[in-house]
């Protein structure tokens, strides 16, 4: 069975999201600390450099989709005042 603190460990990385597979790479050591600083903040920097390129991806999606509304919002005014 799963110590405690491994426990608290997949729990807490699952939070943040790891996957499993990513959470199944970190080297495992016995004690209070189960995995060294070293590891920890490895793993954590190349997750937080994931994030911020998920996060830049995610504004350029949104000023694309700005865009296009903007675009689609004269469009339609201007088929409704040919209309009128």
């Amino acid at each position: 069975m799963p110590s405690p603190a491994l426990l608290r460990f997949i729990e807490q990385a699952q939070g943040l999201g790891f996957t499993l597979r990513e959470i199944a790479s970190v080297e495992i050591q016995p004690g209070a600390h189960i995995v060294s600083c070293t590891d920890a903040l490895a793993l954590l920097a190349k997750k937080r450099d994931t994030v911020t390129a998920l996060i830049a991806e995610a504004r350029d999606r949104k000023r694309r989709i700005e865009a296009l509304m903007t675009e689609l919002e004269a469009s339609k005014k201007a088929q409704l005042a040919a209309v009128e």
